[in-house]
C-alpha cells in the first residue's frame, strides 16, 4: 500500500523524477522504474491502482531481473492510455501521451524507451492528463481559485 503524501510534495517529487528520467542513462533505468512504482501511486485515493498493488511490484521486479525494462515501465501506464513511443537515429527516445479527452498532449524524452515512457507518464500526471485517476479532493479547485 502506498504511503500517501501531500499533493504539493508529490508534485515536487514528480517534477524532480521527470528531470531524473531525462538525465538518466541506460544503466540507471531499473532504479528509475523502481522509483516510479513507488512515486506514481502516492497521490491516488485508492492504493489498488495498477501501479499500487503488491502483485504489480513483484511483476516489475521479475521484469527488471530479465532486463525487460520497457515492459516494466509500461506496467506503470494505464491499459487505456493513448501514447506513442519512437526512437531516433541518434538513439534519443521520445514518448507522447494524449489526454483522455484528446485535448492535451505531453511529450518527453529519455535515453531509452523505458525512460521516455516514465518521463512522459510523469509529465502526464503533472499536467493532469491522468487526472481521472486522482480523487476529487485533489482535482477540485477552491471557488476563490476560479476567480482569477
Amino acid at each position: 500500500m502506498p504511503n500517501f503524501m501531500p499533493l504539493e510534495t508529490w508534485r515536487t517529487q514528480m517534477r524532480e523524477f521527470q528531470l531524473d528520467c531525462v538525465a538518466s542513462t541506460a544503466q540507471e533505468q531499473a532504479e528509475r522504474i523502481r522509483e516510479a512504482a513507488d512515486l506514481f501511486p502516492r497521490a491516488f485515493a485508492l492504493p489498488t491502482g495498477k501501479s499500487g498493488t503488491c502483485g504489480a511490484l513483484a511483476a516489475i521486479e521479475s521484469m527488471l531481473a530479465c532486463r525487460a525494462y520497457e515492459s516494466a515501465a509500461l506496467t506503470l501506464v494505464e491499459d487505456d492510455a493513448t501514447f506513442m513511443l519512437s526512437r531516433g537515429g541518434d538513439g534519443c527516445c521520445l514518448a507522447s501521451m494524449v489526454s483522455y479527452g484528446g485535448d492535451e498532449e505531453v511529450i518527453a524524452q529519455g535515453a531509452t524507451p523505458a525512460l521516455a515512457v516514465l518521463a512522459v507518464r510523469a509529465a502526464a500526471l503533472l499536467a493532469g492528463v491522468g487526472e481521472r485517476c486522482l480523487p476529487e479532493y485533489l482535482t477540485r479547485q477552491p471557488p476563490a481559485s476560479r476567480l482569477n
